[in-house]
């Protein structure tokens, strides 16, 4: 029987074993924050990202609608999630997401992950500063003061937000994420403030 049975060999002639090579699953901070909602409770992936726009998470840690959606299809598949379809006769079919032993596991590694690894952070309007050197000095002031005028509305709109009940009521986590914004968005205005200051009185980049 065993004759009958192909077996790979390779150019040698000699027997290759093939051992089931185990997917695993990437680091991810969209995860992380997907495990953590459905540790509190199951729920679909719809209900995520509803609340993922409702917790301003799409702005603070740029998560999308699509890719939630992603990450609970990509979670299941790794049979980190138990899946639950319900069928109502008025509503469309939905799946529940909840997290299992594993899927547990896995939340906590990402946690001791992250909380260990501080992954570099870049700012777009950089390549502006970078390049400012290029324009004449009206221009380049003139293109400073935008940046001026965006870093503070982005200020005023962090701290009305840090003010709203969802945020000045929220859970201490929640509220120490938002103020780490807040706090970094006021650093960047007082460093546009003094490169603006600085611009004007050595009249230029030279």
């Amino acid at each position: 029987m065993l004759s009958k049975i192909k077996l790979p060999i390779d150019c040698f002639g000699i027997l290759v074993y093939i051992i089931p090579m185990k997917s695993k699953i990437k680091m991810s901070v969209v995860d992380l924050v997907i495990l953590g909602f459905l540790l509190n409770e199951p729920r679909n992936a719809y209900a995520l990202a509803q609340l993922v726009e409702k917790r301003n998470l799409s702005r603070l840690l740029k998560i999308s609608r699509p890719v939630v959606y992603k990450s609970c299809r990509r979670l299941n598949e790794a049979k980190l999630l138990k899946s639950k379809t319900i069928r109502d006769s008025e509503a469309p079919e939905r799946v529940i997401y909840s997290v299992n032993s594993q899927g547990k596991k896995h939340f906590y590694k990402l946690m001791e992950y992250y909380s260990s690894r501080i992954s570099s952070f870049h700012f777009e309007s950089n390549s502006f500063i970078w390049n400012l050197y290029h324009c004449e000095y009206k221009e380049g002031l003139k293109m400073l003061k935008n940046l001026q005028m965006e870093l503070t509305s982005l200020l005023t709109g962090m701290k009305t937000h840090e003010k709203e009940d969802a945020v000045a009521n929220a859970n201490f986590c929640v509220r120490m994420v938002v103020k780490q914004y807040r706090m970094i968005l006021a650093t960047k205005v007082c460093w546009i403030n003094e490169v603006i200051e600085e611009y004007i009185k050595q009249g230029g980049t030279q």
